[in-house]
């Protein structure tokens, strides 16, 4: 039979409003008379080959009574159609409130710790939702978590893993990673992109976005790394996921206490920060999947329907209107947004643009006389300059003058992050080869490292205080700004913050091979190459240092 607008199905579900076709389905508003309340309703061909294990889904599904989940109130077969009974909630499903950027921190734990919370009852169960996307997840009006689809998506869907708990975990640590960076691992998922990856390997969410807490991050390279890094234990089952993200620092502990008055949270409201923010604007998506226009105003209260009862006669009870509808309980508020980085000095010295116009004009001209008088003397003393790529690449070539000065080591400096920008990489800004680089992890919003630091660099360790006359980097293509900063000339390891270091010269919009000078002479045993602008690559902003050759 064709289903429209109108028709009452069970004698009591009058379907009022179309909100997807998907998966050989149609999900509807309908409005249950005997309790006067909206529900969602999906209904597909009783001849479709996944319509028996939609059907069979939704009656297992159905004795998880855990208030986290929209839970299934009806299923049964009419005529030609099967159809399945969910609760409606208003609210906003997640892969909406993502699309307005990743979540501060401690939302996206507390978040995730309710989809994991309600798994975990459902596997005490033995059952499995099978397929936790971000349109599954609503956050209802009132600042409540539901989880849409139990066993039923994955039915409808027709997916299946051989161990099903284990893909549970899975698509909770997905769920965890897209909080924070808004990237979805494996692969695109809606209107999400990818995780980017390196390597062959998925990039952390701490090298993805700036701002992310090391114990979120452990916990998503826990469930999703293959294998984990630095021999950590994998995460198995919900409980443990549990565990672990009420123990990462940011759980309920170090929340101020709730006012009870305060029930309603809503998430378009919420200010932005550096580490994620939340924008409004944007259709709610309800129970039912797509997005529609709420009829029920922005206080709308979760009203928990029946647990259908199979040993009762399933749709014989639902005819006999025995039914009574259950008082809804009070979801926790969404907690509040906090800071999630200290707050970072910013730098004041900049070269002003006509000053370098007028000295790059100067050098320009300088030149073409040399060249025009006689031609230019690059010396005939110093070490000699070995041609382009061939293992002891030079990008200062005009130097050769001057006495090339070993660097002994090069340290990522990240003093306002945690992650330590690739320190594993620096030493390929030393190497002597052009084709090999340093840089730093990929920043989605901005040149500025996302507003959550100042800048970030490398550390040279030159083994022994030393004169040096020039120091030229090669920060590749695009436009860069770098300053060249010196420690105390009697300092025995090298300042752990930036004000520790003297800032001798700055080039803004750097492109290539750049040369910083000190004014005056400089004797010291370690150097701060420090970036406080990167240019973009591709979409994103990313800067890098193939190569760095000090001279004294």
């Amino acid at each position: 039979m064709t289903v429209e607008p109108g028709r009452l199905l069970a004698g009591r579900y009058r379907v009022e409003d179309l909100l997807s076709d998907r998966a050989g389905a149609r999900s509807w508003r309908a409005v249950d008379q005997v309790l006067q309340r909206s529900v969602a309703l999906d209904i597909l061909p009783a001849e479709a080959p996944r319509a028996a294990a939609v059907l069979d889904a939704a009656r297992r599904s159905a004795v998880v009574t855990d208030g986290r989940f929209l839970r299934v109130l009806d299923a049964a077969q009419e005529q030609d159609d099967v159809y399945v009974v969910r609760e409606w909630a208003a609210g906003e499903s997640l892969d909406l409130i993502l699309a307005g950027g990743a979540l501060a921190p401690r939302r996206a734990s507390w978040l995730v710790r309710e989809v994991a919370e309600a798994l975990s009852s459902a596997h005490r169960r033995g059952i499995h939702h099978l397929r936790l996307v971000p349109e599954n997840v609503i956050v209802t009006d009132n600042g409540a978590v539901k989880v849409v689809g139990l066993a039923t998506e994955a039915a409808m869907h027709g997916v299946k893993h051989a161990d099903a708990e284990e893909e549970d975990v899975r698509g909770i640590g997905r769920l965890l990673y897209a909080c924070l960076v808004a990237r979805w691992p494996g692969g695109s998922c809606g209107d999400l992109p990818a995780a980017p990856t390196e390597h062959g390997r998925m990039l952390r969410p701490r090298q993805v976005r700036a701002g992310v807490p090391r114990p979120l991050d452990a916990v998503c390279d826990r469930i999703l790394g293959e294998p984990p890094r630095q021999h950590a234990a994998q995460l198995r089952n919900a409980t443990a996921v549990v565990e672990a993200l009420s123990h990462d620092g940011l759980g309920e502990d170090a929340l101020p206490d709730a006012d009870p008055e305060a029930t309603q949270v809503d998430l378009r409201t919420v200010p932005w920060s550096p580490a994620g923010h939340m924008s409004g604007g944007r259709l709610p998506r309800t129970a039912g999947g797509p997005a529609h226009a709420s009829t029920s105003g922005s206080t709308t209260t979760i009203t928990t329907g029946p647990t259908p009862d199979s040993a009762a006669g399933g749709p014989s009870a639902r005819a006999a209107g025995t039914a009574t509808p259950q008082p809804a309980s009070t979801p926790p508020p969404m907690p509040p947004a906090a800071s999630t980085h200290e707050e970072a000095p910013r730098r004041s010295r900049r070269v002003r643009p006509w000053l370098l116009a007028l000295i790059t004009l100067l050098a320009v001209g300088a030149g073409a006389a040399a060249f025009y008088v006689g031609g230019v003397d690059l010396g005939d003393g110093g070490d000699p300059e070995p041609p382009p790529g061939r293992g002891d690449t030079d990008p200062d070539p005009t130097a050769a003058a001057l006495q090339r000065v070993p660097v002994q080591s090069a340290q990522a400096f990240d003093p306002f992050g945690e992650d330590g920008e690739n320190d594993d990489a620096a030493a390929l800004a030393i190497d002597g080869d052009d084709s090999s680089a340093w840089t730093t992890v990929t920043y989605f919003d901005s040149a500025d490292f996302n507003g959550a630091k100042p800048g970030l660099g490398l550390v040279l360790d030159l083994g022994q205080p030393t004169d040096v006359s020039r120091v030229v980097v090669d920060v590749g293509q695009g436009g860069t700004d770098l300053e060249l900063r010196s420690a105390p000339d009697d300092a025995a390891a090298p300042p752990d913050r930036p004000a520790g270091f003297r800032t001798v010269d700055t080039v803004v919009g750097a492109s290539g091979g750049t040369v910083l000078e000190p004014e005056a002479a400089l004797n010291t045993r370690y150097l701060l190459i420090w970036l406080t602008s990167i240019p973009p690559s591709g979409d994103d902003f990313q800067g890098q240092i193939s190569e760095i050759v000090v001279r004294g």
